[in-house]
């Protein structure tokens, strides 16, 4: 028994050195586009971090506005804080929250995904 205890912190360490080279990849994928990309590219970023559609982008684009522009101005409306997760910070949420190293992961890749404090996720599957 107390082995299995003594590899708990083991499993949650290695699982988060896992998950913070992945969310480190996801965060260099959350950049804003080119200026060059096509239209596509750019609905895409804008309903991935801002959840808005074309028909939510026309009226600054019938502004004059281009995608950059729209961009710069939608992160003055809605700034990205940097988001650093660290092996302590997923630790943390593990045990604080009686969640499973797997589901904590799914926290954060949510989290990370959505902008959303994993903390925050964790107490919606518990209910509080």
């Amino acid at each position: 028994m107390s082995v299995g205890r003594n590899m708990k912190p083991l499993v949650i360490l290695a699982i988060a050195s896992l998950l913070i080279l992945w969310g480190s990849a996801v965060l260099c994928n959350a950049a804003a586009p080119s200026a060059g990309a096509s239209d596509a590219v750019w609905l895409r970023y804008m309903k991935t971090d801002y959840g808005l559609d074309e028909k939510d982008l026309q009226p600054l684009r019938a502004s004059g506005m281009g995608w950059p522009d729209i961009a710069s101005y939608l992160e003055s409306l809605y700034p990205h804080a940097p988001l650093t997760i660290g092996t302590d910070d997923f630790v943390r949420l593990a045990d604080a929250s009686g969640m499973t190293p797997l589901e904590a992961i799914e926290a954060y890749k949510l989290g990370v995904r959505s902008h959303i404090d994993p903390a925050w996720l964790s107490h919606l599957d518990s209910g509080v």
